[in-house]
């Protein structure tokens, strides 16, 4: 059969399509909190500086090869769109703002030296990414699902960092 890159608009699919991304949403603020809570146990335990340090630099590297490629991903895959609808433009800004609060975040853990800041950094990363996906998941996401103009299944496929590989076998089959 000769693909004639028509697709058809599914509801069905995109509301299971924002289903596995809330699904992938909490599966990494799980991983998230995990990191924290490492550091959390290292530094309470009064552990060496060079295990303090071992645990800031797991959350740092995790965040950067997990979360932030996840907020890159949302940005071109999903505000864009959301952002162009007539109720989603000041929803997206208010995410963008977010997205910047956890790039700095990041940063200022990476530069962290003392071990009660870098826990007091992660508290806050982890309560702002857990405020910013419960957003993503309740208000963002139906506002794409419900839209007439959006296909999601579309925009995040070849998306992993936000739905992992499930959108992709999906589409393959549909």
């Amino acid at each position: 059969m000769h693909d004639t890159g028509v697709r058809v608009f599914s509801p069905a699919r995109d509301a299971e399509t924002a289903m596995t991304m809330v699904a992938h949403n909490a599966a990494t603020l799980r991983a998230l909190n995990a990191h924290v809570e490492a550091l959390v146990t290292v530094v309470s335990a009064r552990e060496s500086h060079a295990a303090t340090q071992h645990a800031v630099d797991r959350l740092v590297d995790w965040c950067r090869t997990e979360l932030l490629p996840h907020a890159r991903a949302e940005e071109s895959a999903l505000y864009r769109p959301a952002g162009e609808s007539e109720v989603g433009g000041l929803l997206v800004e208010g995410m963008l703002a977010e997205h910047r609060a956890i790039y700095a975040l990041v940063d200022d853990l990476r530069a962290a030296t003392e071990p009660v800041r870098a826990v007091a950094l992660a508290g806050a990363l982890a309560a702002v990414v857990a405020g910013h996906m419960a957003k993503e998941d309740e208000q963002l996401l139906p506002l794409l699902v419900h839209s007439p103009y959006i296909a999601l299944e579309d925009a995040l496929r070849g998306r992993s960092a936000l739905v992992g590989e499930e959108v992709e076998a999906r589409a393959a089959i549909a």
